[in-house]
């Protein structure tokens, strides 16, 4: 289903300073001028959405749109991008075009369960009547571990630094014919943090 980003994360759950740190070398560095600079705040941020992709989740706070076509048959909604902190708003577009809210006092929100849901109350019942036949139900989320790199688990921090360092130093795939032996690592501290959706 589809997704929008709304809010992106204020900042990356690693600092150029880490990263500096990681790769042992002292701000004042004649190695480092303003190009280098750059090149890694750029990298830090391709290796963060990378490591959101793979995992299939959002480490800083962000707040994002999932659209859906129609209400599900069970009483949940699974959420993307977990962690799961909040649900903003659902609303609903009918096939007349009218949009209209779903007032929160029909639903509860489950932030502990691996993917977040949205539960129906209940008494309650999803709304029954003819939708947009395009994206007509709209669920804006906040989800991320928290709004500082502190809030993202440790194991993921150090692949993010280890991949930034990887692609900063050696800036081709692969080293006399080999591929980069970090990678293994990488995937080592990050395979018990990513989500797995079943298949129904």
């Amino acid at each position: 289903m589809p997704l929008e980003l709304i809010t992106d994360a204020v900042q990356e759950p690693v600092t150029y300073q880490q990263v500096l740190e990681h790769l042992r070398i002292n701000s004042y560095d004649s190695e480092i001028d303003e190009a280098s600079t750059a090149y890694i705040e750029t990298l830090i941020r391709a290796v963060r959405d990378y490591t959101e992709a793979f995992l299939d989740r959002a480490l800083i706070t962000q707040t994002w749109k999932y659209y859906l076509d129609a209400f599900p048959s069970e009483n949940y909604i699974e959420m993307p991008k977990p962690p799961l902190q909040s649900i903003s708003s659902i609303t609903i577009i009918t096939d007349a075009g009218v949009t209209a809210p779903t007032d929160s006092i029909y639903y509860l929100v489950d932030t502990v369960s691996s993917r977040g849901r949205l539960i129906l109350t209940t008494a309650s019942s999803w709304p029954t009547c003819l939708l947009c036949p395009k994206n007509p139900i709209a669920i804006q989320f906040v989800c991320g571990y928290g709004d500082d790199p502190s809030d993202v688990p440790m194991q993921i921090i150090q692949a993010i630094l280890i991949q930034v360092a990887e692609l900063y130093e050696n800036r081709e795939p692969v080293i006399q014919g080999q591929p980069l032996q970090n990678l293994h690592t990488v995937e080592r501290l990050l395979w018990p943090k990513k989500v797995w959706t079943c298949v129904r």
